[in-house]
């Protein structure tokens, strides 16, 4: 598998960051990739939110006849969450 991440604060509680990785290769896997891009606020030092999309793809192949089985997915879509530390 090999990842990049880029993340940058900007206008002082906020941050942006970008995320992707990609693997698989033919092991276990044909391939597998995915990309996060989140724009996040830290309200204080314990708490904090964040709004972003993720995508996320799956390439795999396996077996003959009747034990062949293929999977091509892709799933995406907005996310929200909160960040709570201690």
């Amino acid at each position: 598998m090999i990842g990049l991440a880029y993340a940058v604060p900007f206008a002082g509680k906020w941050s942006y960051s970008l995320r992707g990785d990609i693997g698989g290769f033919g092991v276990g896997s044909d391939l597998t990739w995915q990309v996060l891009t989140t724009v996040r606020r830290q309200n204080t030092d314990r708490f904090g939110w964040y709004l972003g999309y993720r995508a996320i793809g799956f390439d795999y192949e396996d077996g003959r006849g009747r034990n062949y089985q293929r999977y091509d997915l892709t799933h995406q879509g907005p996310l929200a969450g909160i960040t709570i530390s201690s």
